[in-house]
């Protein structure tokens, strides 16, 4: 089984959008995937709920604790709350890291950076 967990840099960094991306690009390369959403933010309910109307991949539907991620027999696309410890988060898990963030954002060793292209307006709001 292989886990990959996908974290922000900061909140709204694109991590739900790079996790349904990549469960997507598995799938359609014949993989079994299971995608899942971690409790832990306010925003963690939604999220989990969009990923089970996916026909692709397999979800619960709701957040999951980090002890119950395994998805035995899939590769698991596992996205972690705001404000998690990815690195901590993934070397717990047993899993690949990719952050999501900003061009210059700090990445721990061995995990991947996906730029993401949200541009910032004068009044700091992502479009």
């Amino acid at each position: 089984m292989t886990l990959i967990l996908v974290a922000g840099s900061e909140p709204a960094a694109g991590a739900s959008t790079i996790a349904v991306g990549l469960a997507h690009r598995l799938a359609y390369s014949r993989h079994n995937v299971r995608l899942a959403r971690l409790a832990g933010d306010d925003r963690a309910a939604a999220d989990a709920a969009a990923f089970a109307m996916l026909e692709f991949a397999d979800s619960t539907g709701a957040p999951v604790d980090a002890a119950l991620a395994d998805g035995a027999g899939a590769v698991t696309i596992i996205e972690a709350p705001a404000g998690a410890d990815g690195a901590a988060l993934a070397t717990r898990l047993g899993a690949r890291l990719v952050v999501v963030g900003r061009a210059g954002a700090t990445v721990p060793p061995g995990a991947t950076l996906i730029v993401n292209h949200a541009r910032t307006t004068e009044i700091g709001r992502a479009h």
